[in-house]
């Protein structure tokens, strides 16, 4: 799941992970909305969340996980 997460976010970004030029700032998004996504799987054990899940969610749990961190 979040390996999905992780290449759904840098396809969106309008990266090819198989260019084999990955910019390093995109490579850290990626596994940080990878982890994002994951940890909204953990809140209902399994992807139901998915189902009522907002961009702005995501996007806040986003800024919260870069507040906490330095990346």
């Amino acid at each position: 799941m979040l390996r999905r997460r992780f290449i759904g976010y840098l396809a969106g970004q309008g990266v090819n992970p198989r260019d084999g030029q990955i910019p390093h700032n995109e490579l850290r998004r990626a596994v940080i909305y990878g982890s994002v996504m994951g940890s909204f799987c953990c809140e209902k054990f399994g992807v139901d969340r998915f189902r009522t899940l907002t961009r702005a969610e995501v996007d806040a749990r986003y800024q919260e996980f870069k507040d906490c961190t330095d990346f």
